[in-house]
């Protein structure tokens, strides 16, 4: 009239609710360590509730005190604040997740860390979310963990980095970008093979300088549709992605002083460049942007359009197709 002895139970854990910041362990051998740490110094400290495999009470999180939280697969944590000024000051003080063991899935909305909901689309300070899973265990993000609508200065600026098994990126759907807000936001994925789009037509200095730099394994370039850049946004941008073969249009007609500075350094598979630029003066806009890539390759321009030969122009041994 029971459990049959020598079978194992297996209790279902409730599926999480709301639009709070959700990490769901994923499959592994090993349990799981999720560590709010505070790099540099806060003050007042971050307000932080937590809940495990529940969606009933919340318990507070005093970072630097409360003992780190222990998972296994298939748990759920799920977390909230009131920050109204943001949990970041600069990229020397910040608030991160430290994340070890069974990767993660991120959920819900980051935003429940500002206003203990997640229904603001508004970030409140620049850096808010800076380093934020720095060097953690990240897995997936879903689609819809950023919302935010409007962004400010360094927002999600290496907010992944070094996130070497981070295979799926969240949607990054803003059109008007803030300085530096994409900046080393994925620097060193190493797995990330597809970067989401990039729809954006309004750009910020350097809005997107070292994005995708060290995405070794990064095949999918997105559409870069801006046609008027600002100084620095692509510096970078692609650095070290040594499986990218085909470079995304760059429609843009105007250079900015560094826009294009060691864009595809590295890149040693790239074979083709499509640039319609024809104003290629601006400072250093072209520097070492095409250096240490293939040997032999197609280099699309504009005809009349004098670039140099080399690593900061069309790359030697390249053929040459004007438009």
């Amino acid at each position: 009239s029971g459990i049959p002895s020598g079978w194992s139970v297996v209790e279902e854990k409730p599926k999480p609710e709301g639009k709070y910041m959700t990490m769901t362990v994923l499959d592994g051998t090993e349990g799981t360590t999720i560590s709010p740490t505070i790099h540099g110094t806060i003050s007042p400290l971050p307000n932080l509730q937590y809940r495990v495999n529940s969606n009933g009470d919340w318990t507070d999180f005093i970072v630097g005190t409360t003992a780190d939280i222990q998972v296994v697969s298939g748990d759920w944590v799920q977390f909230k604040g009131v920050n109204e000024s943001g949990i970041a000051d600069s990229t020397a003080n910040y608030l991160y997740f430290a994340i070890s063991g069974n990767s993660v899935a991120l959920s819900g909305n980051v935003m429940s860390l500002i206003d203990g909901i997640g229904d603001t689309t508004v970030i409140p300070s620049d850096y808010c979310f800076c380093y934020l899973f720095s060097n953690s265990n990240v897995k997936t993000v879903s689609s819809d963990f950023l919302p935010a609508t409007t962004l400010k200065n360094d927002c999600y600026s290496w907010m992944f980095y070094n996130c070497t098994n981070l295979v799926q990126s969240p949607s990054l759907h803003v059109t008007t970008l803030a300085s530096n807000c994409y900046a080393y936001m994925f620097r060193g994925c190493t797995s990330l093979t597809t970067a989401p789009e990039l729809p954006a037509t309004t750009l910020a200095g350097g809005c997107y300088s070292n994005m995708f730099n060290g995405c070794s394994k990064l095949v999918n370039a997105p559409v870069l549709p801006a046609t008027t850049l600002d100084e620095r946004c692509y510096n970078s941008m692609f650095k070290g992605c040594s499986s990218l073969v085909n470079a995304p249009e760059l429609p843009a007609t105007t250079l900015t002083r560094e826009c294009y500075k060691e864009m595809f350094y590295r890149c040693m598979k790239l074979k083709y460049v499509k640039s319609l630029a024809t104003d290629i003066t601006a400072s250093n806009a072209l520097y070492n942007w095409l250096n240490m890539v293939s040997s032999t390759g197609t280099f699309v321009k504009p005809a009349g359009v004098s670039y140099e030969t080399g690593k900061s122009g069309i790359p030697s041994g390249w053929t040459v197709e004007e438009i």
